[in-house]
């Protein structure tokens, strides 16, 4: 009876993991692996149009500090990876190494709305790239 119970038990704790992970994949677009190129296959990298002084600026203007870190002021990196598509825009963004919740979801919040891109270029073309972005938020 008790191995039964137990059973049942493990079931449903399996069950509702397996749809927590497949809403998850759902609610995140994702592009398919064969047409991201790696960084160093391409010919020019993607660039943040106005240049790197102006991707800071804009981390910086439109970072949302947490309110209980500025009082502690805290400075990190926090380190995302994305693909920067043919157009320009970031795709599956992701953490790779973060430092805190709060501050993981705001760098994802940013990059996910960092479309002003230059894509990068393989033999003339635009294509996409996987790449990794440090978010540096404090007072440096």
């Amino acid at each position: 009876m008790k191995t039964l119970l137990f059973i049942a038990v493990y079931l449903g704790l399996l069950t509702q993991v397996l749809l927590a992970q497949q809403a998850m994949s759902k609610s995140i677009p994702t592009m398919p692996m064969d047409s991201i190129y790696k960084i160093s296959m391409v010919d020019e990298v993607p660039m943040f149009r106005e240049g790197l002084e102006a991707m800071q600026q804009y981390i910086a203007k439109h970072f949302s500090y947490p309110a209980w870190a500025k009082e502690m002021c805290i400075q990190t990196t926090i380190y995302v990876s994305c693909v920067i598509d043919a157009l320009g825009k970031p795709q599956n963004v992701v953490i790779q190494r973060g430092f805190h919740y709060d501050f993981d979801q705001e760098a994802v919040r940013i990059v996910q709305n960092m479309t002003n891109w230059q894509p990068a270029l393989r033999k003339g073309k635009a294509v996409s790239v996987e790449m990794i972005i440090p978010i540096r938020v404090g007072h440096y």
